[in-house]
C-alpha cells in the first residue's frame, strides 16, 4: 500500500507474519530483502509511506528481487 505523507522522506513498514515464514530466521531475511529494495528506491519517493505484508508462504527458492523492484516502481 502506498500513501503520501507530509514529511520529506520516504518512510516504510513490513508486516511478516509467523503465518507466512513460520521460521524467525526467514521472516528476518525477509525484512532484509525489503528493506533493501526499498532503499535502492527512496530517493525518488519523497513525501511517500509504504506498507508491505506478506501475503504468501514465504519460499527460500524464490527470487523475491525481481518482485520487489516491480512493486517499489509502481510507487505513485
Amino acid at each position: 500500500y502506498f500513501r503520501m505523507n507530509d514529511l520529506a522522506v520516504a518512510r516504510i513498514a513490513l508486516i511478516v507474519s509467523k503465518r507466512n515464514a513460520s521460521r524467525a530466521v526467514d521472516r528476518t531475511r525477509v525484512r532484509r530483502l525489503i528493506r533493501e529494495a526499498f532503499r535502492r528506491e527512496q530517493q525518488r519517493w519523497c513525501g511517500v509511506d509504504c506498507v508491505v505484508r506478506l501475503s504468501n508462504a514465504y519460499s527460500a527458492e524464490l527470487q523475491y528481487a525481481d518482485d520487489l523492484s516491480k512493486l517499489f516502481q509502481r510507487a505513485p
